[in-house]
């Protein structure tokens, strides 16, 4: 039995993983439903795209965009004011 994702499923399958993110709190599982959600719309364009190729794509963009999350956007979003810390 071959199976060949339809873009729906990539969609469904980044949908779910953003939700998860509300039950699990690092912020990282949402970079790969995201990724998820971009491969569905690059089947949605190309249906004839391999399985081999949309999970090639779908881990470059999730190791993508978290490593652009935590050493480009993280540290742009810390706290550095100094109200309430003590002397």
């Amino acid at each position: 039995m071959d199976f060949h994702p339809q873009y729906w499923h990539w969609l469904v399958f980044g949908m779910v993983l953003v939700i998860a993110e509300l039950i699990i709190p690092n912020f990282t599982i949402f970079w790969f439903g995201l990724a998820g959600i971009i491969v569905g719309g690059v089947l949605l364009l190309a249906p004839q795209t391999s399985f081999t190729w949309q999970l090639f794509l779908w881990a470059i963009a999730s190791g993508g965009m978290t490593f652009l999350w935590f050493k480009l956007f993280k540290p742009l979003m810390a706290d550095r004011t100094k109200a309430g810390i003590s002397r």
